[in-house]
C-alpha cells in the first residue's frame, strides 16, 4: 500500500509594499521562481546582491517534465552551494540509461569520477543524476532560497516591465499585483485570500537588472525579443505523461521518512522496471517513450506523441488512450506496460506538455528599439530542447553558475564540484577558489560599459555545454521519433554503436550527461554512427529488412536474413551516399540554428513547413519527414555549398576517426559490423 508523500510548504512570503508608498529598491529582480530563477536568486543573494524574488503562486507545482537532473546539474547544484535541495524530497539516485529496442536491450551507465579528476586518485565512484518529483524540487529550492541572506521573496503577479522615463528601452522594474487576505473579526487566524475574502494591491519594485525567468510559456519573451520566427518557440511533439504507482522501493533513501518500510533497489524493491536506478528510453514505431522513477512508490512514463502546436493532443473520443493502448503499450517492457493500462483503466488523467525548440540569441548587444537593456532572459524564456535527453535543468543551473560569476556580488565563491576530485573539501579549504577583488565587481547600471561585454561572455561560456545539449536532444528526437526509411538504418546504426561499448557508449554518455561540452566530440560520435550504419548496409540484411518483411507478411513465409549479393551493391552505394546526405540533414540544420542567431537576417533561410500529420499517422511510413530537423531552418537544403561542407565534415571525421587513440580507427565499426554479420548468420 503507497502513502502519498505530503508537499512542501513555505514560510510566508514578504509582506507587498503600500500600494502609495516608495518602491523599495534591490540590486537585482528575478521574475519566476521555478528551478533557474531560485536558484538564480539564491546564488545572486550568496554573492552579497539584494535580490527580489517574484512568483506568482508558491504553491507546490505538479508538472510531467523537469523530473530528472543529469550528473552535469548535481555538479551545477554543488558549485552554487545548493546541493542540499535534493535532501528531504524523496530524490532517486539515476545511475545511467538503459535502451529499449524491439527486442533487444542495452545499458549505458554514466561513467566514473575518476575520468574527471586527477590521474592519481583512487576514487573511481560512478557519476550520478537525480530523479524527483518537480513540484518537491522546487518547493526545496524556493525554501532554500527564501532562508537566504539577501532574498525577500513576494507571492505576486508581475503585470509589466517598469521603463525610465528619460531612456525608453531602459527597464528600471516591475509592476505587480497580489493578493492580501482580509482579517475576519470572527476568527484569530487570517484567512486565505481567495476572490471574496482578499483585496488585490498593486505595487512596483526598483531595480537596475531585471532577470526573465517565468519559463517555457514566458509572458515578457515576445515583448523583449519580438514576434520574429527566431524568438518564437517551435513545437514538434507533445510529452503524454502518467505517474505509475507501485510497492514502495528506496533508491537513494533506504528507508525513507515518509517511507520507512521501503526496500533498496539493489534488493529489487519493484519489478516494474527491468534496470533501477536508470532512466528506461524505449524506442517504439511511434515515438520514443521514457520512463523513470521519481520517489518511493511512483514512476513516471512520459510518451512522445507527434502533435503541433501548443494545444495538447486531442483525447476527445479516447483517441489518445487508444492510441497509447495500439502503439505503445506492446513496445514496453512488460511490467511497465501492465503498470500502464492499470493507470488507463482507473482513468487516471493523460497531461501533456509540448516539446518546444528555442535556440538562445544573444543579448543586451543590440541598438534598435527591440534590445532592451536593463533585462535579461534565462531558463525556459531563453533557450529550450527537445526533453529527450534530459539537460534542460543541467543547461539552466550552469547559466546561474556563469552568471553569478559574471555579475554576482563581492562575496561570490564557488563551492568545489564533486567532479574535480574526491578531495575536493579539503583541496577547497587549503586553497579556495579565486574570488575576483572587489574592483572586478560588475557595476550593475553601467549597461554598455559592464553589462552588455558580460553577456556577450555569458553567451559564448554557455555554448560549450547547451550547445552540446540542444544540438544532442534535437537530433536524437530526429533519428528516434521518426519513421523514415533512412533514419530507421541510422537508428540500427546508433543501437548497434551503443552495443560495442567502450568509448562508443562512454563517449556519447558523457555528452548526454553533461560531463563533456565538447560539440567536436559530438559531431565525431555522430558521423562514427552514420558509418557504422553505412557499413552495416554491405555486411547485414538492413537495407532490405523491412522490403523482406513486408513480403513475408504477404506470403506467409520467415523473412530472409541473408546479406545483400554483389548484384545490389551499386543500389547500396547510392543508399549509402543518401544515409550520409540524411545525417548532415539532421545535424547541421540544429547546429546552424544555434549559431544562426549570432549572424545577420539575411544569413538566414527557411526550408519549407512540413504539414503536421496527426496523432494517428505516428507510425506509418513517411512521417520522419516531421521530424528530419529540430528545426524547420536549415542551410543544407537550399545552398549549393552545403555539398562542401558536407565533404569537410566526413575528413574532419575521417582524420579523428584514425587518429583517435585505442579506438581501432576506421576498423572499429568494421569490425563490428563483420562480427554483427557472423551473429546473425549464427
Amino acid at each position: 500500500m503507497t502513502t502519498a508523500t505530503p508537499p512542501i510548504t513555505l514560510a510566508p512570503p514578504a509582506h507587498t509594499p503600500a500600494a502609495d508608498g516608495e518602491a523599495p529598491h534591490f540590486d537585482v529582480i528575478v521574475i519566476g521562481a521555478g528551478i533557474v530563477g531560485s536558484a538564480l536568486a539564491y546564488a545572486l543573494a550568496r554573492s552579497g546582491r539584494s535580490v527580489a524574488l517574484l512568483e506568482r503562486d508558491l504553491s507546490q507545482p505538479d508538472r510531467i517534465v523537469g523530473e530528472l537532473l543529469q550528473p552535469a546539474g548535481v555538479h551545477a547544484l554543488a558549485r552554487l552551494g545548493i546541493s542540499q535541495a535534493l535532501d528531504g524530497i524523496d530524490a532517486v539516485r539515476v545511475r545511467g540509461y538503459q535502451v529499449f529496442y524491439e527486442d533487444n536491450n542495452v545499458p549505458i551507465p554514466y561513467p566514473t569520477r575518476k575520468a574527471h579528476v586527477q590521474p592519481d586518485d583512487e576514487d573511481s565512484e560512478q557519476e550520478q543524476g537525480r530523479s524527483f518529483h518537480h513540484g518537491r524540487f522546487i518547493q526545496s529550492l524556493r525554501a532554500r532560497a527564501q532562508k537566504q541572506t539577501g532574498v525577500t521573496l513576494y507571492e505576486a503577479t508581475v503585470s509589466d516591465l517598469i521603463y525610465s522615463t528619460s531612456q525608453p528601452n531602459v527597464v528600471v522594474g516591475v509592476a505587480a499585483s497580489a493578493k492580501q487576505a482580509q482579517p475576519s473579526s470572527s476568527s484569530s487566524s487570517p484567512p486565505a485570500p481567495t476572490s471574496e475574502s482578499s483585496t488585490t494591491i498593486n505595487f512596483q519594485l526598483r531595480a537596475p537588472l531585471t532577470f526573465v525567468a517565468d519559463g517555457c510559456f514566458s509572458k515578457f519573451r515576445r515583448t523583449l525579443r519580438g514576434t520574429s520566427s527566431r524568438h518564437t518557440p517551435l513545437i514538434r511533439s507533445h510529452f503524454v505523461g502518467l505517474e505509475l504507482k507501485h510497492e514502495p522501493m528506496s533508491s537513494l533513501y533506504a528507508p525513507t521518512p515518509t517511507h520507512p518500510n521501503a526496500l533498496p533497489a539493489s534488493q529489487g524493491g519493484t519489478a516494474l522496471l527491468p534496470a533501477p536506478e536508470h532512466g528506461h528510453v524505449c524506442l517504439t514505431p511511434s515515438g520514443p517513450v521514457l520512463l523513470y522513477q521519481i520517489g518511493p512508490c511512483e514512476t513516471r512514463i512520459l510518451i512522445d506523441v507527434p502533435h503541433k502546436g501548443s494545444a495538447p493532443p486531442p483525447n476527445g473520443k479516447g483517441q489518445l488512450d487508444a492510441h497509447i493502448r495500439t502503439n505503445v503499450v506492446p513496445h514496453l517492457p512488460k511490467q511497465a506496460g501492465v503498470a500502464v493500462l492499470a493507470e488507463l483503466d482507473k482513468g487516471q488523467r493523460l497531461r501533456s506538455m509540448p516539446n518546444s525548440w528555442l535556440p538562445p540569441s544573444l543579448q543586451g548587444q543590440g541598438k534598435g528599439s527591440s534590445d532592451r537593456q536593463g533585462v535579461i532572459l534565462v531558463g525556459d524564456a531563453m533557450n529550450m530542447r527537445h526533453p529527450l535527453t534530459g539537460g534542460g535543468m543541467s543547461v539552466g543551473l550552469w547559466d546561474v553558475v556563469y552568471l553569478t560569476a559574471l555579475l554576482g556580488g563581492s562575496n561570490w565563491r564557488p563551492d568545489p564540484s564533486p567532479a574535480r576530485s574526491a578531495n575536493a573539501e579539503k583541496e577547497h579549504a587549503q586553497a579556495p577558489p579565486s574570488t575576483p577583488p572587489v574592483t572586478d565587481i560588475v557595476d550593475l547600471t553601467q549597461w554598455s560599459k559592464e553589462i552588455s561585454p558580460a553577456l556577450r561572455t555569458w553567451h559564448w561560456q554557455r555554448k560549450g555545454l547547451a550547445g552540446v545539449i540542444n544540438v544532442l536532444a534535437q537530433a536524437l528526437y530526429s533519428l528516434f521519433g521518426a519513421d523514415d526509411d533512412d533514419l530507421f538504418i541510422l537508428r540500427e546504426g546508433c543501437f548497434a554503436y551503443f552495443r560495442l561499448g567502450g568509448e562508443c557508449v562512454n563517449g556519447p554518455v558523457k555528452l548526454l550527461s553533461g560531463l563533456a561540452p565538447q560539440p567536436m566530440l559530438l559531431v565525431f560520435h555522430f558521423f562514427s554512427v552514420a558509418i557504422l550504419a553505412c557499413r552495416l548496409l554491405f555486411t547485414t540484411d538492413l537495407a532490405l529488412r523491412r522490403k523482406r518483411n513486408i513480403e513475408a507478411a504477404k506470403t506467409g513465409k520467415a523473412p530472409s536474413t541473408a546479406p545483400p549479393g554483389i548484384l545490389d551493391y551499386p543500389w547500396l552505394l547510392w543508399r549509402t551516399l543518401h544515409v550520409l546526405w540524411t545525417a548532415c540533414l539532421v545535424l547541421f540544420p540544429v547546429i546552424f540554428s544555434e549559431l544562426k542567431r549570432n549572424v545577420p537576417d539575411p544569413f538566414a533561410f527557411t526550408m519549407p513547413s512540413v504539414p503536421s500529420t496527426g496523432m494517428a499517422q505516428s507510425a506509418k511510413k513517411g512521417n520522419g519527414s516531421a521530424h528530419l530537423s529540430g528545426t524547420e531552418n536549415g542551410p543544407l537544403a537550399s545552398r549549393p555549398l552545403s555539398m562542401l561542407a558536407v565533404g569537410a565534415v566526413v575528413l574532419v571525421v575521417a582524420w579523428r576517426l584514425s587518429q583517435s587513440p585505442g579506438s581501432g580507427g576506421w576498423m572499429a565499426p568494421v569490425a563490428y559490423a563483420q562480427a554483427h554479420a557472423r551473429t546473425l548468420r549464427a
